[in-house]
């Protein structure tokens, strides 16, 4: 790969990285030095067939690259998608790529889909709030604070429409 400290790619995943997973500098540093690591990386910008690149946090605070959606996940995790089949540029890598963060938890994975999706009404439909669901008119940062208390919502909605429908 090119030289990292220049690599925009690079700069963009440790960005995010930091900010999703919380990782520490010098744990990034390990990580973009390993050869597995470049090499994997590489793979990913490189070959337009490889579509996602999912950094997942290990138990033991390492990270973890893998170019697939592992089954089952032990700690958090952040993925990048292709939009399309396409090498990854310095120039496209902000525009060409879908980045979302995983949860450890159901739960977690759960609220996170909700809240891009409500993102996505507001944002792209130009939505003030999603009227159609009972969540919707919740804060963000409250839902993110309290999944039990989501959790109860869900199934109560849900009995609540299994009564209700013939």
């Amino acid at each position: 790969m090119s030289d990292p400290e220049q690599d925009e790619r690079l700069i963009l995943l440790e960005n995010l990285a930091t900010a999703l997973l919380r990782v520490r500098a010098d744990k990034w540093a390990k990580f973009a030095a390993s050869e597995e690591t470049s090499v994997l990386l590489d793979k990913f910008f490189k070959q337009p067939e490889l579509l996602e690149l999912v950094l997942a946090l290990t138990p033991a605070g390492q990270l973890q690259p893998t170019t697939s959606f592992p089954p089952a996940l032990k700690g958090k995790a952040f993925y990048c998608v292709k939009k399309k089949e396409e090498n990854i540029t310095g120039e496209n890598c902000r525009s060409a790529l879908l980045v979302g963060d995983v949860g450890a938890s159901p739960v977690e994975q759960l609220i996170t889909v909700l809240l891009e999706v409500g993102y996505l009404c507001r944002d792209r439909l130009g939505l003030s709030r999603v009227t159609a669901a009972p969540w919707a008119h919740r804060d963000p940062a409250t839902l993110a604070k309290s999944p039990g208390g989501l959790q109860n919502e869900l199934k109560f909605t849900e009995k609540t429409c299994a009564r209700s429908s013939p």
